[in-house]
C-alpha cells in the first residue's frame, strides 16, 4: 500500500521525497527505493484492438522528437480497427503498424503483407523520426513499394519508412525454410542490425549461410538504404535463435543474447552447453561483425535470454530465463520451478555487476527490460500459478498472467511489482519508457481483463492491448 502523507512529509525532512516526473528529470539522485511499498502506480490509459481471430502485439518504439508510440505486431481475418476505421488485411496475417500519442491518442495504423503469413516482430526509430521495421513475411509482401519475391518458406524482412509512413526501402532475406527476424536496434548513421534465427541455406544479402542445425543464429546489418554491411550466425546441432539485439553508440558496440544448444562458437573458442539449451549474450563490433566478447550460463535444462537493453554507460540488462542452478558472477541463482526469470546487468566489457532471480513453481519468464530516467529499471513478463516477482507473491488468475516489475538499475533491489490478468491466456511482449518514467506496454489477452481502468474484452481470440501505466517513485535527494 502507499505511504502515508506523514511518513512522506518525515521522509522529506530527512532528506527524501517523493518526486514528479519533472523534478525527476532536473533532480539529481541516487537509487530510486520504495519504501514500505510507498511507490503509487496509476493506470494512465488503456486501449484494446483486436478481431475474432488472432491479433498479436509483438513490440514498441517510441520517438523522442515527436513524443509518439510505435507498435507493432500482427492481425489477422477481415481487418481491425486500430482507432481511425478498419485497416484491411492482404492476407492470412498482416503486419500492422499504430502510432499513438503518448496521452493515447490517435495518430497512424498501416498494415502490410501479402497472400501468406507476414508478421512484425521489431520496430525502431531513428534520430531523424524514420521508422524501421522487420520480421518475416512470405513471398508477395508489400510494405508501401513493390511487391518482395521470396522463397518458399518464410523470409525475413526489413523495411525503412519515413515519419508520415512513406516507403523508403524494403528487402526479404532468407532461404526455403522457417527465417525470421525477432529484433533490430538503430545506429546514429541510420545502420540497422536485425537478429533471429534461419533454417537450411539462407542468403541474408552476402554469401549464402548454411545451418549446422535445426535453427541458427544470426545477426545482420545493413546501411541507412538497406545494402548489406556484414552478417555473423552460429549454430549448435539444435535449436539456437538471437531473441534480442541492442546498440550501443559509446562503444560502437551490438549487443545480441539468446539461446544456443551444443556449443557457442562466435569466434572465440568453442563453449559446450551445461544442458539442453544455454543462454548467451554477444558482443559484436558494429563496424565489423567482430566478436569482442561473450558469456554464457546454464544449467541441466533450458536457459536463455528473450529482451536486452542498454544504458547511457553502456551498463547491459537482461531479462534471462533459467532452470536449475546458474552462476553470474558472484551470484549463484537456483530455479524455484520450471523456470525462472534471471534479472543481470553486465558492464561494457562483459563483467556482471548484479542478477537476481523471480518466479515460483512453474514457468515465468521475463520478456522485455527497459531503462527509465531516475535509475529504474523495467521488465515486463508472463508468469503462471503463484510466484515471487520483485519480492511479492503473485497468483495468476487464468492459464497465465503478465507483470511489469520494477527494480533499481544500479544494484537490482525490487522497487515494485504490478500484475494484469484474465481468466484466459495473457502476454506482455514489450515495454518502453518514456523521459518522465512513464510506462507504454503491449502483448495480447484474452477474455476481459483490467490494468487499472475501465475493463477490456477481447472480441474471440487473443487481442492486442495497448497501455500507459504512470509510477510516481521515491528517491533519496543528495
Amino acid at each position: 500500500m502507499a505511504l502515508p502523507r506523514a511518513m512522506l512529509a518525515l521522509c522529506a525532512l530527512l532528506g527524501c521525497g517523493r518526486l514528479e516526473f519533472a523534478e525527476l528529470r532536473d533532480a539529481t539522485v541516487s537509487e530510486p527505493s520504495c519504501p514500505d511499498g510507498g511507490c503509487v502506480v496509476a493506470h494512465g490509459w488503456s486501449k484494446r484492438f483486436g478481431s475474432p481471430a488472432v491479433d498479436y502485439g509483438s513490440d514498441l518504439a517510441r520517438s523522442p522528437t515527436a513524443r509518439e508510440i510505435l507498435l507493432t505486431g500482427f492481425y489477422t481475418t477481415a481487418g481491425v480497427d486500430f482507432g481511425g476505421g478498419v485497416v484491411p488485411t492482404a492476407g492470412l496475417h498482416d503486419v500492422m503498424v499504430v502510432i499513438h500519442d503518448e496521452d493515447g491518442g490517435f495518430i497512424a495504423a498501416r498494415g502490410y503483407g501479402g497472400p501468406g503469413f507476414d508478421q512484425g516482430y521489431g520496430i525502431g526509430v531513428a534520430t531523424n523520426g524514420d521508422i524501421y521495421l522487420a520480421g518475416r513475411a512470405q513471398d508477395g509482401a508489400r510494405f508501401g513499394g513493390p511487391s518482395l519475391v521470396g522463397d518458399a518458406g518464410e523470409d525475413i524482412f526489413a523495411a525503412r519508412f519515413t515519419a508520415a509512413g512513406g516507403h523508403l526501402w524494403s528487402a526479404l532475406h532468407g532461404g526455403p525454410g522457417a527465417d525470421v527476424a525477432t529484433d533490430l536496434t538503430i545506429d546514429e548513421s541510420g545502420a540497422s542490425y536485425l537478429g533471429g534465427s534461419f533454417d537450411q541455406t539462407v542468403s541474408l544479402g552476402g554469401a549464402n549461410r548454411t545451418a549446422v542445425g535445426s535453427s541458427d543464429s544470426y545477426v545482420a546489418s545493413y546501411n541507412a538504404g538497406g545494402g548489406h554491411r556484414w552478417d555473423r550466425t552460429w549454430g549448435g546441432p539444435d535449436g539456437d535463435q538471437v531473441a534480442s539485439v541492442a546498440f550501443d553508440p559509446a562503444t560502437d558496440t551490438v549487443f545480441a543474447a539468446g539461446r544456443f544448444s551444443g556449443a557457442l562458437d562466435v569466434g572465440t573458442g568453442a563453449t559446450p552447453s551445461a544442458g539442453m539449451e544455454d543462454g548467451f549474450l554477444v558482443a559484436l563490433d558494429a563496424a565489423t561483425g567482430s566478436t569482442r566478447w561473450s558469456l554464457t550460463w546454464g544449467a541441466t535444462g533450458n536457459d536463455g535470454c528473450n529482451g536486452i537493453t542498454v544504458d547511457k554507460d553502456g551498463n547491459v540488462y537482461l531479462a534471462a530465463y533459467f532452470e536449475g542452478t546458474i552462476q553470474l558472477g558472484a551470484a549463484q541463482l537456483t530455479s524455484a520451478g520450471a523456470q525462472d526469470l534471471a534479472l543481470f546487468s553486465v558492464t561494457a566489457q562483459g563483467t556482471v555487476r548484479w542478477a537476481t532471480s523471480h518466479g515460483g513453481t512453474a514457468i515465468d519468464r521475463g520478456i522485455k527490460v527497459a531503462v527509465g530516467p531516475s535509475g529504474e529499471l523495467v521488465t515486463g513478463g508472463v508468469f503462471r500459478e503463484t510466484a515471487t516477482i520483485g519480492g511479492e507473491l503473485v497468483t495468476v488468475q487464468g492459464g497465465g498472467d503478465m507483470f511489469v516489475m520494477a527494480t533499481a538499475a544500479a544494484s537490482g533491489s525490487p522497487m515494485w511489482t504490478r500484475v494484469f490478468g484474465s481468466p484466459g491466456h495473457d502476454e506482455m511482449q514489450s515495454v518502453v519508457l518514456d523521459d518522465r518514467g512513464r510506462i507504454f506496454a503491449t502483448g495480447v489477452f484474452s477474455d476481459t481483463i483490467s490494468f487499472g481502468g475501465p475493463s477490456l474484452t477481447s472480441e474471440g481470440g487473443l487481442d492486442t492491448f495497448l497501455i500507459r501505466i504512470d509510477p510516481e517513485i521515491v528517491v533519496p535527494r543528495r
